[in-house]
């Protein structure tokens, strides 16, 4: 009862058997132009973002460096066709790149 697509979770809950292939077919769709959105957004770390449609409410599950990301992520979905809303869970982690910058600078001082 799920159409998954690369590293997205298109799920579908209905209560209706008959209606439950157009509306799974609907959200794998939302789900595979979602992908695309974040993948052309080059400011989006689009693999480290998650979408799950379920009756064409898109959430967005993952981790990003910076706030812009998370509202660039939100926008880039928000501008498609056939979504019911956004629930955006997009944790942003600054520390990530913090402690990657650390690294950089001890490898270049030899610490």
């Amino acid at each position: 009862m799920s159409a998954i697509i690369d590293r997205m979770e298109a799920t579908t809950l209905a209560s209706n058997p008959a209606v439950m292939p157009q509306i799974e077919q609907r959200d794998a769709e939302i789900a595979r132009k979602a992908l695309i959105a974040l993948r052309t957004n080059l400011c989006v770390p689009a693999e480290r973002i998650m979408v799950i449609v379920i009756n064409g409410l898109v959430t967005l599950e993952g981790s990003v460096e910076f706030q812009v990301q998370k509202m660039l992520a939100e926008a880039a979905v928000r501008r498609l066709g056939g979504i019911t809303g956004i629930c955006n869970r997009l944790e942003v982690k600054p520390e990530d790149f913090a402690q990657a910058t650390k690294i950089e600078i001890d490898e270049e001082t030899g610490d």
